[in-house]
């Protein structure tokens, strides 16, 4: 939220549960002697904040993935005037996955990537 003149007429009291006081602590590395100040709660939040983005970097680059499949689809549908069955039926995605596609080891293109270069 925005807060023009914080410490100048308004002011932030954080109330932070026994929970998340320990997460806190773990995070940044405090003894429960010392007290949590507003920039342990900041820099947790950011950490948090961080975290949360590394893990869905996949689930984004996975949705990049089937917009620009989709959007070649809607593409050629449009320079056809029409969507053919096969597209149509391309456009779908998968409602489940088989166990052999969920738990195959399989390369993925990090992998793939990464491997190249060592």
């Amino acid at each position: 939220m925005r807060m023009r003149k914080l410490g100048r007429g308004q002011s932030v009291t954080f109330c932070v549960s026994p929970e998340m006081a320990r997460r806190i602590r773990r995070v940044k590395k405090l003894d429960n002697a010392v007290r949590i100040g507003v920039a342990d709660v900041i820099d947790w939040a950011i950490s948090e904040t961080w975290d949360k983005a590394v893990r869905s970097v996949p689930l984004w680059a996975t949705q990049g993935v089937r917009h620009e499949r989709q959007e070649a689809i809607w593409k050629r549908a449009r320079d056809t005037e029409g969507l053919p069955a096969q597209d149509a039926s391309d456009y779908l995605e998968e409602e489940a996955l088989s166990l052999e596609r969920l738990y195959r080891p399989q390369v993925s293109a990090v992998t793939r990537i990464f491997g190249a270069i060592s």
